[in-house]
């Protein structure tokens, strides 16, 4: 699954500091990933609802919603609102805002936006001995880099922040993964479980906004989207 941004080397850095126990127990995160339109996108495919399989919160969204995962672990309810307010895209929306909290508690705020007049990517995770603050992907979203802080009551606030310098190096990085896990004969960083537990967060995302209801994934299953068997790999499948 085409998860790269998991191989950006600001997210291998934080995570690294998660395990090694820097951050303490995560309690939450907070990310906002958007861009700027341009015109004529309202022609492009990813404005199809023929060919694309959701708007913005489906096409970037679910890379932070895939990071979240990835450092908290999974999700139990979700709240959704998924809105179309500039381009002319319906029923595809160009802005979505995404809450998810896991059976213990621990919480995700998303916002994934294609009228972000200047591009964004923010993703902070906060634990009960410290934080890590991740901006920027390279090119239109700026210099990539990481910062970690200890929680600190008393003492003067210091950060120690790392930039990454170069090109966008996480899909190499995917690929060079992805082929060691073949050769070792292990699951890949980025499978197909994560993508099928992404995809259906994004799903339930939809259906809390359409519905105004709290989604609780424990007993929750998709409506029928493309057709009956996609619909039952998504639902079932997943949770296995």
């Amino acid at each position: 699954v085409g998860f790269n941004h998991r191989h950006h080397p600001a997210i291998l850095k934080a995570k690294s500091w998660l395990d090694a126990g820097k951050l303490g127990e995560p309690l939450f995160v907070r990310s906002r990933y958007g861009i700027c339109g341009r015109p004529g996108f309202e022609k492009e495919w990813r404005a199809d609802p023929g060919l694309a399989s959701g708007g913005q919160l489906m096409e970037q969204g679910i890379h932070a919603v895939d990071l979240a995962r990835l450092f908290l672990g999974d999700f139990r309810q979700v709240i959704g609102f998924v809105e179309t307010l500039y381009w002319k895209t319906e029923p595809l929306e160009d802005n979505g805002f995404v809450l998810l909290r896991t059976e213990k508690g621990k919480l995700a705020s998303i916002h994934a936006s294609l009228t972000q007049w200047r591009n964004i990517f923010s993703f902070e995770v906060f634990g009960k001995e410290g934080y890590a603050v991740i901006e920027g992907l390279g090119g239109s979203y700026g210099t990539e880099r990481v910062c970690f802080g200890r929680r600190e009551f008393d003492a003067p606030f210091a950060e120690e922040t790392i930039e990454f310098r170069g090109a966008d190096s996480s899909w190499k990085s995917e690929w060079e993964e992805f082929i060691s896990a073949l050769k070792e004969g292990r699951q890949p960083q980025g499978n197909v479980i994560d993508g099928a537990q992404a995809m259906r967060v994004i799903l339930a995302a939809y259906e809390a906004s359409r519905s105004g209801i709290t989604v609780d994934l424990a007993s929750w299953q998709p409506s029928p989207c493309i057709d009956d068997k996609v619909s039952s790999e998504f639902g079932v499948r997943s949770a296995e």
